[in-house]
């Protein structure tokens, strides 16, 4: 997990870590920016490793003791933050920080065990809001301790979007003037939440979505499409370039979870049907799971379903090598004989704007079940044809 090599189509990013550590030309602040899922918390734990290997070399060795002890998470001379529940008036007063991150300290290390099993995405302690003010008035005690190890210090910050005003304010006094050898990665997927002075004092390093063949590549080397049964150009087509999807699609179907509560067409046609408790059961459901991130891909996996179900609308059998979910062709096929959406771009505007408001903290229910609403209303049915 600690190479460059499982950062699929991140070549330049690679190079330009690479060379900076070759060169030891480390900027002290590097924000790691892109779509979730694309690996900007991999990218930041294998520069991390890199940065604390004895050996000194581009990435980690895997050999030495401080290699060993960075794969078990138990480095002095590296510090994880994530955002977590909220502390307390106390540990945002500065007063029992350390209590009040204490009681945390089980649930971190499920999550960074976890996140240790599927790095693409970060760590996630339950009902977590942001990053709080006390842990970044933690980390800079830490910063400014001396190297255990007589080389770097290290700290990711996972999540770095998730920080208040005042969390912001306290780190950037450190990245004013950090202390000589630390290095401080910051990842997330929201850097437009981030001041901008701290935005100016890091050095920005976008992940971009992987193109489409180098995608199916790289789900072939990982043995996804073998272990779902799907195709690994198909199962890469689903991901939208997105390799962290791929893995958790993958793991979705070889689960059956696909099948059930997240399938597109199974949505639809809860919606079009005349009783709407099934809906309501659906949408309850996906409210439960607390799982914003999971409610976002489905939107996407919604508004691929709608264009390929128009795609065979217009083209017949022509669609079959066009469209991206092949599996389901024969669904497809019965929907688009069925129903269309005379305006299925404004469908496809709504279905985007709607998962950019899941950033926003919107109640996912409502958000939900206004959408379902909305499709009902803008679906037609195709009159079919009379026999002569």
């Amino acid at each position: 997990m600690s190479t460059y090599q499982q950062l699929a189509g991140q070549d330049v990013l690679v190079r330009i870590l690479r060379r900076a550590m070759r060169r030891g030309q480390m900027a002290h602040a590097l924000l790691f920016h892109g779509e979730n899922g694309q690996g900007m918390e991999l990218a930041a734990w294998a520069l991390a490793r890199a940065l604390l290997c004895q050996e000194g070399g581009e990435e980690a060795c895997e050999r030495c003791p401080s290699c060993a002890k960075t794969a078990r998470l138990d480095h002095p001379d590296l510090e994880l933050v994530l955002p977590l529940p909220t502390l307390g008036a106390a540990a945002d007063s500065g007063e029992g920080t350390d209590q009040a991150l204490g009681d945390f300290a089980t649930q971190v290390r499920q999550a960074l065990g976890s996140w240790m099993e599927k790095p693409h995405f970060s760590p996630h302690v339950d009902k977590a809001r942001q990053i709080q003010v006390a842990q970044v008035r933690a980390l800079k005690k830490w910063a400014l301790m001396r190297s255990f190890e007589g080389g770097r210090r290290v700290a990711i910050l996972f999540d770095a979007g998730r920080m208040g005003i005042q969390a912001q304010n306290a780190l950037l006094k450190l990245l004013e003037e950090p202390p000589d050898g630390l290095v401080l990665l910051l990842c997330t997927h929201q850097p437009e939440a981030l001041l901008p002075t701290i935005l100016s004092r890091c050095q920005q390093l976008h992940l971009r979505p992987v193109q489409l063949e180098l995608l199916a590549a790289w789900v072939a080397g990982q043995g996804l499409d073998e272990s779902c049964g799907m195709d690994a150009h198909e199962l890469a087509q689903l991901s939208s370039g997105n390799p962290g999807r791929a893995v958790e699609l993958a793991d979705e179907l070889k689960s059956g979870e696909q099948d059930t509560l997240w399938r597109p067409e199974a949505f639809i046609r809860d919606i079009l049907a005349r009783e709407s408790d099934a809906l309501y059961q659906r949408i309850v459901s996906m409210e439960e799971s607390r799982d914003r991130e999971r409610v976002k891909r489905f939107l996407e996996d919604l508004q691929i379903w709608l264009m390929d179900a128009e795609l065979v609308r217009l083209l017949g059998a022509e669609a079959a090598p066009r469209v991206v979910n092949r599996q389901q062709l024969t669904k497809l096929e019965t929907f688009s004989s069925r129903w269309h959406y005379p305006r299925l771009d404004l469908l496809l505007e709504s279905l985007g704007t709607a998962s950019r408001r899941l950033d926003r903290n919107v109640n996912t229910f409502l958000l939900l079940t206004t959408l379902a609403q909305a499709m009902r209303r803008a679906a037609e049915p195709i009159a079919r044809k009379q026999p002569a």
